[in-house]
């Protein structure tokens, strides 16, 4: 799968948002505003997918909002960002979600933007 992806150009620029994620973003966002920022992994660099940080933030730039804060950090350091108790996670990882609750977080797995949204109505979050 490395292969392919270091194969393709700006891959991570060219990927389609999943269904419903625009929308949500805009949601939270109109509701949170400066407060919410993107963290994003990339991989290590032996990968060799260097471009992988500037193509997710001009997927975010272009796709979401030019105004939101990306960072972009190693999977292992997203933890970093969490500082307790108010604190978002909404992850495909359950590894990462694991990570963030332990040191007292809120962590959502995401698996499609409906289901993301309902969990964030539930606690009312939004």
């Amino acid at each position: 799968m490395w292969e392919a992806i270091k194969k393709t150009p700006h891959f991570y620029d060219r990927l389609e948002p999943m269904p419903g994620a625009k929308e949500m973003f805009d949601a939270v966002y109109a509701k949170y505003g400066d407060k919410c920022e993107i963290l994003t992994g990339v991989l290590k660099p032996k990968r060799g997918i260097k471009d992988a940080g500037e193509d997710k933030t001009r997927w975010v730039h272009r796709l979401l909002s030019k105004d939101i804060k990306v960072n972009i950090v190693l999977r292992e350091e997203k933890p970093r960002y969490c500082t307790g108790k108010g604190y978002i996670l909404i992850d495909d990882m359950d590894q990462n979600i694991s990570n963030w609750e332990s040191i007292g977080g809120f962590g959502i797995k995401n698996e499609s933007a409906a289901e993301t949204m309902k969990i964030l109505q539930e606690y009312r979050i939004l």
